[in-house]
């Protein structure tokens, strides 16, 4: 994604403002606590990719 970002031609905020949004989506993933999860539990993941 953030390749995407860097690539388009828009003004730095128009970016910025992209890449805001495109975190919050990420962060908000049940993947992101089976991340965190795994790791304080020292296992293998188990993502489900929703």
């Amino acid at each position: 994604m953030a390749k995407i970002l860097l690539n388009e031609n828009q003004k730095i905020e128009k970016r910025l403002e992209k890449e805001i949004n495109l975190f919050a989506r990420c962060f908000a993933t049940q993947d992101r606590q089976e991340g965190i999860n795994t790791f304080l539990e020292k296992r293998k993941p188990m993502f489900k990719g929703v």
